[in-house]
């Protein structure tokens, strides 16, 4: 559903979208394959094949209309990821999905950073779930069609869609964000429960190599193995937890931000094992409206960030205190100040290439990387609110990250209890 400001405007300017068919390129190096997609999306929209990625390409050097691309990834010559990379250099404007193995943990991760796909859906899929992605992923394409027909007409009609361009962005956003989250959950639980199970005969195997003399290096390598695997396993079960479901309607309430940040501290000290975090709240910010466990979340997912950044010990900050609007184009019209929760670490910092690239969604500075959710979670929670992140940050010197979102002021007034 378009904002009700879009609307009025779209209404007034009497633009219409092209009614055309849209069509999908179906890559795959298995006939059988391609047979099953063409008699799942025949009749719906136009549906053209290709056996290669090197015949993909082809086709669409030579002008064929493609709205949509469902790439195989495990196929010869070329995989799925290098063609949606390619791709993407291309024709940015075509959607990207990948069809992959849940065993192919790594090949999603590029898929995201790299091939930036809009989706990887996991073998078997179900039909209906493939069927349903491809029609959500055509109705933003369609969107994203209307956005730039709606740019050039900004000049002329400023004032009038000024606002209802930054309620879409917003929106669109938003809800490209928790579909992404939404496609890594069903995936990542059942790769969770195969890895548990391969966990647990670990531990046993461990457990027997211990009671007999074996080397050193026979030793260290099954351990380093199985710290590998735990790892992974935290990894993908904080993915599977942001892919829950999220609620867009925001259930606000007045909360005391101190009694807000104090919490939030000490929940992260644990989460992280001790690690120093403090806690400040200026005197002009006692109380404000948010959705608390959303912020939270998005609060210690910046907390998370700045501890994996940050060396043994070295403290955390959390402040929040109220400031100006940051710009115009982005400030609400109904709040002339703003809240800024601030997580300040004294870590490693970021280059200007990575700090230019952590907008991307699922980008991840880290070595070895993850999968960039920390970052996007607090982005949703931000947005949800009508507010933003920001990052300051500098190598050697640690990272500044902003939750800002509009101030109610008239609450104070109404009621100083929580």
């Amino acid at each position: 559903m378009l904002p009700s400001h879009l609307e009025d405007a779209l209404r007034e300017l009497e633009l219409e979208l092209p009614q055309r068919r849209q069509s999908i390129l179906l890559v795959d190096d298995e006939p059988e394959n391609l047979e099953v997609y063409v008699a799942l999306f025949d009749g719906i929209w136009d549906v053209h094949t290709a056996s290669s990625g090197v015949e993909a390409l082809r086709l669409i050097d030579g002008g064929c209309d493609v709205d949509l691309i469902i790439a195989d990834q495990r196929m010869h010559g070329m995989t799925g990821v290098e063609l949606l990379t390619q791709i993407a250099v291309k024709r940015p404007d075509i959607v990207r999905i990948v069809l992959t193995a849940y065993s192919d943990v790594e090949p999603m991760l590029v898929a995201i950073n790299h091939a930036k796909a809009w989706r990887f859906l996991v073998k078997p899929y179900d039909p209906e779930e493939l069927r349903a992605a491809v029609t959500e992923a055509l109705r933003i394409k369609t969107n994203l069609e209307l956005l730039k027909q709606l740019t050039p007409l900004l000049t002329a009609h400023r004032d009038a869609l000024d606002e209802a361009l930054r309620e879409l962005r917003q929106a669109q956003d938003q809800l490209l964000s928790l579909e992404r989250l939404a496609t890594v959950g069903p995936a990542v639980a059942g790769i969770v429960h195969n890895l548990r199970n391969l966990s647990t005969l670990m531990s046993f195997v461990m457990a027997e190599i211990t009671r007999h003399a074996v080397p050193d290096s026979v030793l260290q390598t099954v351990k380093s193995a199985q710290g590998s695997m735990e790892s992974l396993i935290e990894l993908l079960e904080n993915v599977h937890q942001l892919a829950q479901p999220q609620d867009l309607e925001l259930k606000l309430e007045p909360t005391d931000l101190a009694r807000f940040l104090g919490a939030t501290a000490a929940l992260g000290m644990m989460q992280a094992g001790g690690h120093p975090i403090s806690a400040e709240t200026m005197s002009d910010t006692p109380i404000a409206r948010i959705d608390v466990e959303r912020m939270r979340q998005g609060v210690l997912a910046l907390v998370d960030n700045a501890v994996r950044a940050s060396r043994s010990r070295e403290p955390i900050k959390l402040t929040a205190r109220t400031v100006p609007p940051p710009s115009i184009e982005t400030a609400s019209k109904q709040a002339n100040q703003w809240l800024c929760i601030e997580v300040a670490d004294q870590g490693c910092g970021m280059d200007d290439r990575t700090l230019s690239r952590a907008s991307e969604p699922f980008y991840s500075g880290f070595s070895p990387p993850r999968l960039g959710l920390g970052l996007e979670l607090a982005r949703l929670a931000a947005r949800a609110h009508g507010g933003r992140v920001e990052l300051e940050s500098e190598p050697g010197q640690g990272t500044v990250a902003r939750l800002l979102l509009p101030f109610d002021h008239s609450y104070e007034e109404q009621d100083h209890r929580v």
